[in-house]
C-alpha cells in the first residue's frame, strides 16, 4: 500500500500548522526522492500562504533546506508553473532573515528557482503570466509593446522559437537576465535530447491522487551480434523480472515489423538500453513501447531503399507491449498521472494504449484551459503497427534515386562505377550549373520593369526576397492607414520571379487580425511564370474601433510550408470625423508628386492653401524645384519648416518666417497654411490658422513659372529626394489669384464646391485610392502617391452639417433610405467566400430623368451594374429595362457557369452571357456598392468628370438588399418580390429601412457585414 500525505484539510490556528508541518517532516524523511518532496513542500506553501509570517517563519526555516536541495537538483523542473511561481514568491519572504544570511547557497538556490520557472512557463508557451511575474519581482521594469507580443506569439508559426524570441526582445531593451540565459541553454539542450523518444517514471509514493515522476528520454544503441541480446545499463531492483522481459518482447516485435516492411533486414542484433539519464532506476514494463520505437528505427535507419521510416521528435511513450506487437493496457490508475508528467513536460505528443487514448485528451483539455496556448497532442495506438499506419508517428519518406544512388556507391565503393556516375554528375552538374547558376541577371538583361510594391525574388541580387519600390529595397510593411469603420482599402502586391523557371507558392494572411484583411485575387496556391510577375490585391476591412490592426502576407513553399517571405500589414480603424480623410507621410519615402504635369500650379500669381499636421522636427511642405540635366536650375517655390520658422522661397524671394511660442511641430495638432502671391501686384502674403505672419510687397520673379515640378511632403528637384514629411496633409487648394486674408478665413475650415470660381486644384483625400490623389474638378489633373502614404481619418477642425440619409416612405409600406448627393454605400467584404452559384436582389424607387447607379458588384472588368434604366456587365451591351414609375425589384441570379438571369418585379427579363462574368466573382473583387460604379482607380478622374458627376449628384432611394450564395429559385423570387422571407442561402441582408449606426454602417442581420456610407464633398 503505497503512503498517502494525509493533510489535505485547511490550516486555520498554530495548532492545525504544528500538525500540518509535522505530518509534512515525516512524509519528507519517508522518501528519497527529491521531486516528491519538492512536490509536498510547495503545497504546503500554498495552503499556509493567508497565514501570517509570525505563526510560519520557524517552520519556513526548517524546511529551508530541503526545499533549497529540491530545487537545485538536475530532476527536479518539470512540473506544473504554479508550483515555480509559488517558489519564487516564498523564497524572498526568506531573504530578510538573518538566519539565511549564512547560507552559502541562497543566491545559487534563487537563481535556479528563476531558471526553472521560466523553462516551465516556456513550456507552456505562457509569456504573458511570466512577464507579469518579472515586473511582480521587478526584476522588469517594463511592458512589452503590441508590437512585441505579435511577434512573441506568432514565433512559433513562423519557424522561431518563442523563449529566444522573448530573450531577443528583452535584449534588444538592454535588459540582460542571466538566469534567462541559461534557461535558453537548458531549453536548447531538452529540445536536442527530443529527438530520443521519452518514458514517463513515476515515484514509489503517491501525494494528492498524483504520482510524483519525470519524463527522461530513453537511449537505444546496436550492433550485429550471433544472437538477439538486450542488456539494460540502469539500475534495476533485485526482483525486478518484468523490465528485461519487456525490452526482449519489444525487440522480438520491432525485428517482425521491420522484417515485413524491409524484407532481408538484420534478425540478430545486441541492443544496449538505458535512460539517457544515467542515476535513473527503473522497474515496469510501460518502456516497452518507446523501445520497440527505438528499435525500429535504428534497424531501417541505414537501408538504402526508397522509403525509410523517420521518428517524429520530441515524442513520450508509455505502455507495454507483446511479442506480437500488441500494446498492453496500462493501470488506469496512474492514467491522471502520467498525463499531468507529459504535459508539463518539453514533449509535444503523448502515444499511449489506444483505449486510454479519450480519456487522456480530456484531461490535456482541462490543463489546456489553464495553458490555452500549450501545443500538446495525444495518439492511442493498438499495436506497433499502428505507430506506422495511423497516427504517423513513424513517419514515412521516400528517398530521391540520385540520393540512393550516391549513397549506394559510398557504400559500396566500386570504382569504376563511381568513375562513371562521377563523370555523368560532373556533365550534368555543369549544364545545370550553367542553366540555373550562371544565368545572367535577368532584371538587368531582359530590362524587366519592376514597379512599387514588389516582392522580389532575384538570386542574382540577393538570397532572400526582397520588398522593393522600383530599384530601391525597402523594409517588407505594408500600411493600410486609419479607416472608418466598415470603410475598406485595396492594395497591390507584386511578386516578381526573376529566374529561368517558374516558382509555385502559397499566399496566405496569417496572424493575430488576419480577419481583418483578406487577399480579393490570386490567393492559395499559385504559379509565377519565369521572368514574370504575378499581381495580388490585399484588402483591409476593419470591423471595430482599434489603434493597431497587425497580420502579416505569407508566401511559403506549396511543398512543406516553409516561410520564404512576408508582408507585414498595419491598419487602424475609428469613427468617422468631420473631415474625412487626410493623406499621412511617414517620413522616409512616402509624397505626393505631380511633377512636371502640375498645370494648377504655374502661375505668376495665386495662393495654394492646406492643413497639415507636422510630427517631425523639420520637414519640406512643398517643392517646385527642378534640375534637368543640360539646362538651368529652376526654383519656383519652396516651403519648408525647421527649428521654430518657416523657409520660404518664391521665385528669387527669399523669407525666413518665426512663428514664435506657437505650438506647431510635434504638437499634435492641425494647422492651416495659406500661401498667396502675385507677381504683378508685388506681394507675398503668409498665414497660418488664419493669421498673417508675412506681407511683403517687392518684385519679384518666377523663372520657370511654365514649367513646375511639385511635389507635397518633400523636396524633390528630379535629382534627390529628402527632407520627407512626417505627419499629415489635408485639404489642399489651388486657387488662380492671390486671396485675401479675409477670404481665405472665411471657408478655411470648411469644405467647398469643386467648381468654385477660381479653384484650379482641389485635393481633399476623401475618396481612398491606392495610387491618386483626386481632384475634385475638372481644371487640373489627379497626383500620385508615392511611397505609400496612408489615407487617415483626418483631424481637422470642420464645421460641417452633415444630411447623407434621409428616411421617406419604401414600398410594401415599409420605411427605406434615401442617399443624398455624392454619398453612396460599399461593402468591401467578400460576403460570398467564393460561391459560383450566387443571386442579388434589390428594391429601388425609380424616378423620370434620373441618371443616377443604383447597384454594383464591383469587379475589376467583371462588373454588373444597375443604373440609369439598364442592367450592364463587362463585355457585354447595357440591357434597359421596363421600369415601372415608383418602386421597382431588381433580382440577378447567376450560375455555376456564369450566366445571368434578370428578374425585374417578379418577372424574367433577359438572360445575358459576357466574357467578363465568365471570369467569376472572385476577379479582382472590390466590393458591393449601392449608388455608384467606383472602381478605385479612375472613376473620379478628370477625364470621367462630366460623365459621373451627373450620377453621383443624383438622389436614390433603395430598400431591402439581398444577396445569396445560390441561384435561386423562380418560388424565391416571387417570395421577395411579395415582401417575404427567403431564407435558404440568404448571406446577407440589408433592410435599409432606417438610419445608419454612429460609424455610418448598415449592419447586414444574416452575417454582420457592414455596408459603409461614403461622402465626396469635393462633387457635391
Amino acid at each position: 500500500m503505497r503512503d498517502r500525505f494525509p493533510i489535505q484539510v485547511s490550516i486555520h490556528t498554530p495548532v492545525e500548522l504544528d500538525l500540518a508541518a509535522r505530518e509534512l517532516q515525516r512524509q519528507i524523511n519517508r522518501s528519497g526522492s527529491p521531486l516528491y518532496r519538492f512536490t509536498i513542500i510547495i503545497d504546503f506553501l500554498r495552503r499556509i500562504d493567508h497565514l501570517p509570517d509570525l505563526w510560519t517563519s520557524s517552520y519556513l526555516r526548517a524546511l529551508y533546506p530541503t526545499l533549497s536541495s529540491c530545487i537545485r537538483h538536475e530532476y527536479v523542473v518539470w512540473t506544473d508553473p504554479q508550483d515555480w511561481k509559488t517558489t519564487v514568491n516564498t523564497l524572498p519572504l526568506l531573504s530578510g532573515q538573518k538566519w539565511l544570511r549564512l547560507d552559502a547557497h541562497f543566491k545559487a538556490t534563487w537563481d535556479m528557482a528563476w531558471e526553472k520557472c521560466t523553462l516551465t512557463f516556456a513550456a507552456m508557451n505562457a509569456f504573458r503570466p511570466l512577464h507579469a511575474l518579472l515586473l511582480e519581482h521587478q526584476l522588469l521594469d517594463f511592458d512589452l509593446t503590441g508590437n512585441e507580443w505579435t511577434a512573441l506569439l506568432n514565433a512559433s508559426t513562423v519557424g522561431l522559437d518563442p523563449l529566444d524570441e522573448y530573450s531577443g526582445i528583452l535584449q534588444h531593451h538592454n535588459v540582460s537576465l542571466p538566469f534567462l540565459q541559461r534557461a535558453r541553454e537548458r531549453w536548447d539542450h531538452e529540445r536536442e535530447d527530443g529527438r530520443l523518444p521519452g518514458v514517463i517514471l513515476l515515484g514509489d509514493q503517491q501525494y494528492m491522487d498524483k504520482n510524483a515522476g519525470v519524463m527522461l528520454h530513453v537511449d537505444v544503441t546496436a550492433q550485429q551480434g550471433t544472437s538477439t541480446r538486450v542488456h539494460f545499463r540502469n539500475t534495476i531492483d533485485e526482483n525486478n523480472t518484468e523490465t528485461v522481459q519487456q525490452l526482449v518482447a519489444a525487440a522480438t516485435a520491432a525485428h517482425a515489423l521491420v522484417d515485413a516492411y524491409f524484407p532481408g533486414s538484420p534478425s540478430k542484433m545486441e541492443w544496449m538500453i538505458g535512460f539517457h539519464e544515467h542515476e535513473a532506476s527503473y522497474a515496469g514494463e510501460s518502456m516497452g513501447l518507446a523501445t520497440a520505437l527505438s528499435m525500429m528505427y535504428l534497424l531501417q535507419k541505414d537501408y538504402n531503399r526508397a522509403r525509410c521510416w523517420r521518428l517524429r521528435p520530441h515524442l513520450v511513450c508509455t505502455g507495454g507491449i507483446e511479442s506480437d506487437g500488441t500494446v498492453k493496457d496500462m493501470p488506469h490508475s496512474v492514467l491522471k498521472s502520467k498525463v499531468d508528467i507529459a504535459f508539463f513536460s518539453p514533449a509535444e505528443v503523448l502515444v499511449l494504449p489506444a483505449v486510454h487514448a479519450e480519456e487522456a485528451r480530456r484531461l490535456v483539455l482541462l490543463k489546456q484551459r489553464r495553458y490555452p496556448a500549450r501545443q500538446f497532442e495525444v495518439c492511442g495506438v493498438a499495436s506497433l503497427e499502428d505507430c506506422i499506419v495511423a497516427p504517423g508517428i513513424m513517419r514515412t519518406q521516400y528517398r530521391p534515386p540520385h540520393l540512393r544512388t550516391w549513397k549506394f556507391l559510398k557504400r559500396h565503393k566500386v570504382p569504376l562505377l563511381a568513375l562513371l556516375v562521377l563523370i555523368v554528375t560532373f556533365f550534368g552538374a555543369y549544364f545545370w550549373w550553367k542553366a540555373q547558376i550562371t544565368y545572367p541577371d535577368l532584371e538587368y538583361t531582359l530590362r524587366i520593369p519592376v514597379e512599387a510594391n514588389a516582392l522580389v525574388f532575384n538570386p542574382h541580387r540577393a538570397d532572400e526576397w526582397q520588398f522593393r519600390d522600383y530599384e530601391s529595397v525597402i523594409r517588407p510593411h505594408l500600411p493600410f492607414g486609419d479607416l472608418e469603420i466598415g470603410a475598406d482599402k485595396t492594395r497591390n502586391v507584386y511578386l516578381w520571379n526573376i529566374t529561368p523557371q517558374p516558382l509555385d507558392v502559397k499566399l496566405a494572411i496569417e496572424g493575430p487580425q488576419a480577419d481583418q484583411w483578406f487577399i480579393s485575387w490570386q490567393g492559395g496556391r499559385q504559379r509565377i511564370d519565369a521572368t514574370s510577375s504575378l499581381r495580388v490585391m490585399i484588402k483591409y476591412v476593419p470591423l471595430s474601433a482599434e489603434k493597431m490592426n497587425e497580420a502579416f502576407f505569407t508566401v511559403r513553399a506549396p511543398s512543406d510550408g516553409r516561410l520564404l517571405t512576408r508582408l507585414r500589414l498595419t491598419g487602424a480603424a475609428g469613427r468617422p470625423t468631420p473631415a474625412g480623410y487626410g493623406l499621412s507621410f511617414d517620413g522616409i519615402d512616402d509624397m505626393l508628386y505631380f511633377g512636371r504635369h502640375a498645370i494648377a500650379f504655374a502661375r505668376d500669381e495665386g495662393t495654394i492653401e492646406f492643413w497639415v499636421r507636422v510630427d517631425g522636427e523639420e520637414a519640406t511642405l512643398l517643392s517646385n524645384d527642378l534640375n534637368s540635366p543640360q539646362a538651368p536650375a529652376m526654383a519656383n517655390m519652396i516651403l519648408s519648416y525647421s527649428d521654430g520658422k518657416f523657409n520660404l522661397s518664391v521665385g528669387n524671394n527669399r523669407a525666413i518666417i518665426p512663428i514664435g511660442d506657437r505650438a506647431f511641430a510635434q504638437s499634435g495638432q492641425w494647422h492651416h497654411i495659406a500661401l498667396s502671391f502675385t507677381r504683378t501686384g508685388r506681394r507675398i502674403r503668409f498665414l497660418l490658422d488664419g493669421e498673417v505672419l508675412l506681407d511683403r510687397q517687392e518684385e519679384f520673379i518666377i523663372e520657370g513659372v511654365a514649367t513646375p515640378y511639385v511635389t507635397i511632403g518633400a523636396y524633390n528637384n528630379s535629382e534627390k529626394t529628402d527632407a520627407h514629411l512626417l505627419g499629415a496633409i489635408d485639404e489642399l487648394r489651388v486657387w488662380d489669384r492671390a486671396l485675401s486674408p479675409d477670404s481665405i478665413r472665411a471657408r478655411m475650415d470648411t469644405p467647398v464646391d469643386g467648381l468654385t470660381p477660381g479653384l484650379l486644384g482641389y485635393w481633399d483625400f476623401d475618396v481612398i485610392s491606392e495610387v491618386n490623389a483626386y481632384n475634385a474638378n475638372e481644371r487640373t489633373q489627379n497626383g500620385i502617391l508615392r511611397g505609400r502614404p496612408m489615407h487617415i481619418r483626418s483631424g481637422v477642425p470642420f464645421r460641417i452639417n452633415e444630411d447623407d440619409i434621409r428616411l421617406i416612405p419604401g414600398p410594401l409600406n415599409n420605411t427605406a433610405i434615401e442617399l443624398q448627393p455624392s454619398r453612396w454605400l460599399q461593402c468591401g467584404s467578400d460576403v460570398l467566400d467564393g460561391a459560383l452559384e450566387r443571386s442579388y436582389a434589390i428594391r429601388f424607387l425609380h424616378e423620370e430623368n434620373n441618371p443616377g447607379v443604383i447597384f454594383t458588384v464591383i469587379n475589376q472588368d467583371a462588373w454588373i451594374t444597375l443604373a440609369d434604366g439598364a442592367v450592364s456587365t463587362a463585355g457585354s451591351e447595357p440591357f434597359v429595362l421596363p421600369l415601372l414609375p415608383g418602386w421597382n425589384n431588381f433580382i440577378a441570379r447567376i450560375n455555376a457557369s456564369q450566366i445571368m438571369e434578370i428578374h425585374l418585379n417578379g418577372d424574367y427579363i433577359t438572360t445575358i452571357e459576357s466574357k467578363g462574368l465568365r471570369r467569376g466573382p472572385g476577379y479582382r473583387y472590390e466590393g458591393l456598392q449601392v449608388g455608384i460604379h467606383q472602381d478605385k482607380y479612375n472613376s473620379f478622374g478628370p477625364k470621367y468628370y462630366d460623365s459621373k458627376v451627373p450620377a453621383i449628384r443624383a438622389r436614390r432611394a433603395v430598400s431591402d438588399f439581398r444577396v445569396w450564395n445560390r441561384r435561386i429559385s423562380d418560388a424565391d423570387i416571387a417570395a421577395y418580390s411579395a415582401g417575404k422571407d427567403t431564407p435558404d442561402g440568404l448571406v446577407a441582408h440589408w433592410p435599409l429601412d432606417s438610419l445608419p449606426d454612429v460609424n455610418r454602417n448598415f449592419r447586414d442581420r444574416i452575417s454582420g457585414h457592414l455596408l459603409h456610407l461614403w461622402r465626396y464633398r469635393g462633387w457635391e
